[in-house]
């Protein structure tokens, strides 16, 4: 990414749905549906760019798609 430029991820969240852990997903090669991943999660993995925003995704704003199960993050380069 160029400077100035942004990053947008959505993501389930782990904090509101139950997800395997790391080693039931090795051993099996299971990820139930999909990989989670908490906002502590995306804060560290995304850690060489800045936080401009991480949230769980809001439910119930008219007119957007926004189910309660996914976390939002925007970040930028430096």
């Amino acid at each position: 990414m160029r400077p100035g430029g942004r990053f947008g991820i959505v993501t389930f969240a782990a904090e509101r749905m139950a997800t395997p852990g790391d080693e039931e997903i090795v051993l099996t090669g299971d990820t139930a549906g999909g990989m989670a991943f908490s906002l502590d999660d995306l804060a560290a993995i995304f850690a060489p760019l800045d936080v401009v925003e991480l949230r769980a995704v809001r439910s119930g704003v008219e007119g957007a798609f926004g189910p309660d199960f996914l976390n939002a993050g925007l970040f930028a380069v430096h």
